[in-house]
């Protein structure tokens, strides 16, 4: 069954102000919308959820739109997250492209570097990742020292509702793989740490996890900027020499693991 157009607008929304794309400001805006605003991003999310989220058209769909609503709408920053939020999704050779016009063009300081996160995050794409981090339980989680094995880096947050839906297929995952070389590393964005250890006690997530306390600010904000996180969960996948193979593993996610697992280091 689809999601309503609406909710599914609204999901987005609540995200990109929650992780920091869109500031809080703009929910309620400090000065009215240009007239004609909101019922111009509303025909661009219907025309793409009329194809359908699943469709290999819907990202191309939204970018279309949401450029014809910045000819017209160019001070509006909401329209210039719309596209990071696109971009994010779409292949390395569309997504760079687009994110340097964000850059170029007036939107605001922070969406502009957010901007540059994400172009940093695709040129990364094949590179060694760089992810070291404090464990919730002590240590370390170091993403390189785990050469050899396929690493499944998850951002995520317990009050991300995708999320939650997610981490049964991670937990299933990693029942069934872990003995063949998968390893997960979870990063998350919650501001209490005692509560996010009590769900996964109860959950029963096996895997390191970091959380800084600090929600979406201090050293996450720091984090967010380096890496192009543009919304929750975030799953990429590292192979087994270490290098960055996928940003966006969430489709398909099992199939891509066991084609990883099947390389040879």
């Amino acid at each position: 069954m689809k999601t309503p157009r609406r909710l599914l607008a609204s999901l987005r929304l609540m995200t990109l102000i929650a992780v920091g794309i869109l500031p809080l400001c703009r929910a309620i805006p400090a000065e009215p919308e240009k007239p004609g605003f909101r019922d111009a991003v509303d025909e661009v999310q219907k025309a793409a959820h009329a194809l359908g989220d699943a469709t290999p058209g819907y990202y191309e769909s939204l970018e279309a739109g949401f450029l014809r609503v910045q000819k017209d709408f160019p001070g509006e920053d909401e329209v210039y997250s719309e596209l990071l939020f696109v971009a994010d999704r779409r292949p390395k050779d569309a997504a760079i492209p687009l994110a340097q016009r964000v850059i170029d063009w007036p939107a605001s300081s922070a969406v502009k570097e957010k901007a540059r996160g994400l172009i940093r995050k695709k040129e990364s794409l094949g590179k060694p990742l760089d992810l070291k981090l404090s464990a919730m339980k002590g240590g370390e989680i170091d993403v390189a020292s785990l050469k050899g094995k396929v690493v499944l880096v998850d951002f995520w947050a317990t009050w991300c509702p995708s999320c939650q839906e997610k981490l049964g297929e991670l937990k299933a995952l990693y029942s069934e793989h872990q003995a063949h070389g998968l390893e997960i590393v979870g990063v998350s964005f919650d501001d209490k740490p005692r509560r996010l250890q009590v769900y996964l006690d109860v959950e029963g997530v096996a895997w390191p996890q970091h959380c800084s306390g600090e929600g979406w600010s201090g050293p996450n904000a720091k984090l967010a900027a380096r890496f192009g996180l543009t919304s929750l969960p975030g799953l990429w996948l590292v192979d087994r020499k270490g290098n960055l193979r996928d940003l966006d593993a969430r489709e398909n996610l099992a199939a891509k693991v066991r084609a990883l697992l099947a390389e040879k280091p």
